[in-house]
């Protein structure tokens, strides 16, 4: 792999933060996957990264609620229509509650992790997001845990 800021070839991989525009705020996604230049800094971010990217961005659109199951579908072969029919439901529902278009009441989201051989929490999750200098972040399970007590 070369540099293509500064021609070098001397990579390292590390985890860098990115800035993002989501509607009017500055929502900052850290520990993103990437290569880094040891000569000019440039960060060469590839597929696993930006996958991160995509999944922490639609966090934030979506209040800190994040659906992983058609990444979780696509990765196992399975399509929406055999959900559907799986759970009793049309094609067109099953494709809105692995998205994040609805909510998804629990005794699907139990069904759904049963099908796909998940745990549920590996599926669905939370991070609060939290404001801090004018910038928004995801915060960390460990962060929300020490802000109830």
């Amino acid at each position: 792999m070369e540099c293509p800021k500064c021609s070098s070839t001397n990579f390292k991989l590390d985890r860098v933060s990115q800035e993002f525009t989501i509607g009017e705020k500055t929502c900052v996604v850290e520990g993103i996957l990437a290569q880094v230049c040891g000569d000019c800094g440039e960060v060469l971010i590839g597929k696993e990264g930006n996958q991160y990217i995509d999944q922490e961005v639609s966090a934030f659109q979506n209040e800190g609620y994040l659906n992983r199951s058609s990444i979780i579908m696509d990765q196992k072969g399975i399509k929406a229509a055999r959900l559907g029919e799986v759970l009793g439901l049309t094609r067109q529902r099953a494709n809105a509650m692995i998205g994040m278009d609805v909510e998804v009441k629990i005794k699907n989201a139990l069904s759904i992790a049963a099908i796909l051989q998940e745990p549920v929490e590996s599926i669905y999750s939370y991070r609060a997001i939290v404001e801090q200098d004018g910038k928004y972040y995801l915060a960390p399970l460990s962060q929300l845990l020490k802000l109830e007590r």
